[in-house]
């Protein structure tokens, strides 16, 4: 699976809760008018930069059901 490279490091300090927040969050966002793409830091922030949430919720997602 092809997730974004800083997602590897698990520098995400959120809670599984505040992280599925987020990520609704961002979500609703993308599709409210007016439409908010989300943008990319530099340096990246893994606690708010959208991609690296949804990249860190896939992660736990996948090692909490392999079990």
């Amino acid at each position: 699976m092809k997730l974004p490279g800083l997602v590897q490091f698990r520098l995400c300090k959120l809670t599984d809760e505040q992280l599925a927040e987020a990520v609704a969050d961002g979500l609703n966002k993308m599709y409210r008018e007016p439409a908010s793409v989300p943008s990319r830091s530099i340096p990246a922030q893994p606690d708010e930069d959208f991609d690296l949430l949804v990249g860190e919720l896939i992660v736990r997602f996948i090692e909490k059901t392999k079990q």
